[in-house]
């Protein structure tokens, strides 16, 4: 039981090493556009509609409210 406990003790730093290393990588950046090598894509964002809108001030305003 000693032996395997040895075993387990040695093996496991390696088994961490060899995790770290080959860990993900990933990329933030959007895709490339196809006639450009350095231009991106942008995101096309969304216009909040106004009920989101007065509830974002709402929030804000109970927020400023909150703290002076």
């Amino acid at each position: 039981m000693k032996a395997m406990n040895k075993k387990i003790i040695a093996i496991l730093p390696v088994v961490m090493l060899l995790f770290i290393a080959t860990g993900c990588k990933y990329d933030e950046k959007p895709p490339k556009t196809s006639d450009a090598a350095s231009d991106y894509i942008l995101p096309q964002g969304d216009l909040p509609t106004e009920a989101e809108m007065r509830a974002v001030q709402a929030a804000r305003d109970e927020y400023e409210s909150s703290i002076n």
